[in-house]
């Protein structure tokens, strides 16, 4: 019985202003594997939210394709305040907003929270697709495209 009242305080006290239920959520950084394809805008951007470095991308026409970026530093950081700044071997590439749009189907016909940008001169758009053995995978919202896998940096 105490635990059920216990549980009713606890969510009495989610329910009043000021509670999100980010709240609830694990921190981010000590999260190993989750799916993020499936998942509200809010929980997405809790779990990219930091900065990750770009390790290599897999896809393409044959699936297979691979590309490491181990020569050439790339971070993506994704702000809190729905702004995504990208920066090239020490040199901020790109600062814009970060537009959420729900609007492209996946493969199983589901629609998928997809990250544009238009201050993006290459114009690309991705879509977050999980967090798989500490990795970011963020992929492009076609069927021959890439996944780009990032780590977390360490703050």
């Amino acid at each position: 019985m105490k635990y059920i009242l216990l549980f009713f305080v606890v969510a009495l006290i989610c329910l009043m202003p000021g509670c999100s239920h980010h709240d609830l959520l694990p921190d981010p950084s000590k999260v190993q594997n989750i799916t993020l394809y499936d998942k509200s805008v809010s929980t997405i951007k809790h779990y990219i939210a930091g900065k990750w470095k770009l390790n290599y991308r897999t896809g393409g026409l044959s699936g297979h394709d691979r590309t490491d970026y181990d020569s050439t530093y790339f971070e993506f950081q994704f702000q809190t305040r729905d702004i995504f700044i990208r920066i090239d071997t020490g040199k901020v590439t790109i600062n814009t907003p970060i537009t959420w749009d729900n609007s492209y189907p996946s493969a199983n016909g589901s629609p998928n929270v997809v990250m544009t940008w238009p201050l993006n001169p290459i114009q690309l758009d991705f879509y977050a697709s999980a967090i798989k053995d500490w990795d970011l995978i963020l992929t492009e919202p076609c069927s021959d495209c890439y996944s780009y896998y990032l780590s977390r940096i360490k703050q």
